[in-house]
């Protein structure tokens, strides 16, 4: 068995532990109560968490491994692969956006060479021919980039296994009768302090990367309406003053408050 099942049975099996725990302090707590569909409900839920955070808070720092135990190359693309994501408008409309993955050729001290799929995609697509930098870990045969889309997307997902971390912390104590507060705190920190300004500025440096290959390195992708980069400026402004905004109202509290108890 893999280490990634075994993670997988100990966060399932742990997760309903702690489902049940919950239910039996919910049924202590009121007396007479029928739990009947809820407790099913936290079953399923604590299960779900659990596969979440659990395995891959451990998962998704493995994959920089080939950092520390790969070696450093500049390899071509040589192909992408494209698939579909769907995305809902503001208007509540789904529709399909086209995700593109780069596949580079990696050459080997044996002359032999290989395919292998970067570990991001982008709605860009990639130029063919370009050379890019990886890390690649050929015992294990493991791929890594550094670009800003990957390292961005893998540490705001590692943020939100810990957070979920923190939210079966609480779980935890609430089943077993000890205060929840300290680990409440940690999840307030984590989510409005870490990992909604991480993902507000990962989306603003990817509309700015857009204007980069647009109006620097003069690309335009699949031929895009002359008009789309100053939508995407525009937005760019709005998440500007919205990163402002957010973080006088988060960083700033404790100064206020200061300024109001002197």
């Amino acid at each position: 068995m893999s280490l990634y099942a075994s993670l997988f049975i100990f966060s399932s099996l742990l997760g309903l532990v702690l489902g049940w725990g919950i239910i039996s302090r919910r049924k202590t707590k009121n007396k007479g109560e029928k739990s009947g569909c809820s407790a099913i409900y936290i079953l399923i839920l604590t299960v779900i968490i659990s596969n979440l955070a659990i395995p891959f808070t451990l998962i998704i720092p493995h994959s920089f491994f080939p950092l520390f135990t790969g070696n450093k190359m500049e390899v071509p693309i040589v192909f992408e692969e494209m698939h579909y994501d769907t995305v809902k408008d503001s208007d509540g409309h789904e529709r399909e956006v086209a995700m593109f993955t780069p596949i580079v050729e990696i050459e080997l001290d044996n002359g032999r060479k290989l395919e292998r799929k970067l570990d991001y995609s982008s709605g860009d697509r990639a130029k063919i021919g370009s050379n890019i930098t990886i890390y690649y870990d050929a015992k294990n045969d493991k791929v890594l980039t550094l670009g800003i889309i990957s390292v961005a997307t893998k540490l705001v997902a590692w943020l939100t296994c810990i957070w979920l971390l923190a939210l079966l912390w609480a779980g935890y104590n609430y089943a077993i009768g000890k205060p929840t507060a300290r680990p409440k705190n940690i999840l307030g920190i984590l989510g409005l302090k870490l990992i909604i300004p991480l993902m507000m500025l990962g989306f603003t440096l990817g509309l700015l990367s857009y204007l980069y290959k647009r109006w620097i390195l003069l690309e335009n992708p699949d031929d895009h309406p002359d008009w789309l980069p100053f939508l995407v400026l525009f937005f760019v402004g709005g998440m500007l003053v919205g990163i402002w905004a957010y973080s006088s109202a988060i960083f700033g509290s404790k100064d206020q408050n200061a300024v109001k108890r002197t």
